[in-house]
């Protein structure tokens, strides 16, 4: 009993911890990668080839590429869906019942993920060797929302995590051929996570643990029949921002002038969220008895930190220029998913819960061309290949229902003269459905089904040179 109490918490702040991202945009996991108009447009395969300061994201080193002075801002517009189909969802008790609610809607929910960079070449330093970046983006972002009483609302409602990252950087010309770089990263984090609390099931475990329920038992407070939507509760968990800091560097090496190969490593960054569970619907009688039973976490407003860990990454990218015209360029990235193997919350009432995670570490891949048709004009198109990091169908929940995705990339460039250009990208995601079996910790139910995903994003980016 006091495990099941705990784990109520626990999975709020645990779920909140762990769902640092997009469920259905973006690289696969929790992490948003589309900090560049340009790379979107050739699924990120083109990191090699420089072509503006979002280097500053994915190898400070090609800094050095650029020239002057520029500055660049974009928006993406990342537009998932991810539908939901119940395919046998259950009540932990009594056993083999079904666990009733429609299919919860579209969850996905259309989003702006915005970034700005700049560049400039520093001419006092090494006679313009060196060069100064500075980005501001998010690395990682969340939103998805069900409908009310739908039949996952024990696992999740509404979902959204957002971040902010300012990323200063530093590169250096050491020759000809050999560039390095490095940044700083200052990262913060807000979230906010909602989910329904079946009082039912909750007052039925009670009083079966031998603990009295005032008012005449779970009869007598309307608390008998498990799944009961009418008599849930519901948990609004915000998180508070917390500032933490991480560090990326990369080397950009150029064997012969129409190839240039970069390597790039970003840090892991580790936050800790704060958060207090904010309830609405609950049974007073309920919230006595849990309030009252030491060591259970109270069915009350709560505070708890939850201490998280974004994973380390790691990137290969290769750009050759094949004529004046064509180029091909690939990329080949590993993230360290394999952090998250569990997570601990640590409540203000002395209690702790543990969920376990079990993620992977993943690889992307992906390749692309560029075409060049003449001195205005630069085209782009690439494929990409994302490995989910989520292990199986039981650590797959509906706030992140990721699975494996295929990149289908096109984009466009077109310069109005020396100082403005402008660029565009469209890029669909093919996901692979994601199958749900996933045990809510609480009370044992299990969401069972299976969901139709995939994802459409564009992005516009203006770069004015000074």
């Amino acid at each position: 009993m006091r495990r099941m109490a705990a784990g109520r918490y626990g999975r709020w702040l645990v779920v909140c911890a762990s769902a640092l991202g997009s469920t259905a945009a973006g690289a696969a996991g929790f992490a948003l990668l589309e900090q560049s108009v340009k790379g979107l447009g050739a699924a990120f395969s083109n990191s090699a080839a420089v072509e503006d300061a979002s280097t500053v994201f994915f190898n400070p080193a090609g800094l050095t590429e650029l020239r002057g002075t520029q500055i660049q801002a974009a928006g993406h517009v990342i537009a998932p869906s991810a539908t939901f189909r119940d395919g046998g969802s259950a009540l932990s008790a009594p056993p083999g019942a079904a666990l009733t609610g429609p299919n919860g809607g579209e969850a996905g929910v259309v989003a702006l993920a915005p970034n700005l960079y700049l560049h400039h070449q520093i001419e006092s330093w090494g006679n313009g060797r060196a060069h100064f970046g500075f980005g501001i983006n998010a690395p990682f972002a969340l939103k998805t929302d069900y409908d009310e009483g739908w039949v996952g609302r024990y696992h999740a409602l509404t979902s959204s995590v957002r971040t902010l990252n300012f990323n200063p950087s530093l590169s250096y010309e050491l020759s000809n051929r050999l560039s390095i770089g490095a940044g700083v990263s200052a990262q913060r984090i807000d979230a906010r996570l909602t989910k329904a609390i079946d009082q039912s099931t909750l007052c039925l475990g009670l009083a079966g643990a031998g603990i009295p329920i005032p008012n005449g038992g779970c009869a007598g407070n309307g608390l008998v029949m498990p799944g009961n939507a009418a008599a849930d509760a519901n948990s609004d968990l915000r998180g508070a921002r917390d500032w933490s800091f991480g560090w990326n560097a990369g080397v950009l090496w150029k064997p012969w002038p129409s190839t240039r190969v970069g390597l790039h490593y970003r840090s892991k960054i580790s936050h800790e969220l704060e958060g207090d569970a904010v309830l609405s619907g609950v049974n007073p009688n309920l919230a006595a008895v849990t309030v009252a039973v030491p060591g259970v976490t109270g069915l009350v407003n709560q505070a708890g930190t939850a201490k998280i860990t974004l994973p380390e990454s790691a990137s290969l990218h290769v750009y050759h220029a094949l004529n004046d015209r064509w180029a091909v360029h690939g990329d080949i990235s590993w993230t360290r998913w394999s952090r998250f193997q569990e997570l601990t919350v640590n409540f203000a009432d002395g209690t702790r819960s543990t969920d376990p995670q079990d993620w992977d570490n993943s690889l992307r891949y992906s390749g692309g061309v560029t075409f060049r048709p003449d001195s205005k004009w630069t085209l782009r198109a690439g494929l990409g290949f994302d490995e989910s990091p989520i292990p199986s169908a039981t650590r797959r929940t509906p706030r992140i229902p990721d699975e494996d995705r295929t990149w289908v990339s096109i984009g466009a460039s077109y310069e109005w003269n020396d100082r403005w250009s402008v660029d565009a990208a469209f890029t669909h995601l093919f996901v692979d459905d994601p199958e749900v079996r996933n045990v809510e910790t609480t009370t044992g139910h299990v969401l069972v089904g299976r969901y139709e995903a995939e994802v459409d994003m564009g992005a516009v980016q203006v770069i004015y040179r000074f």
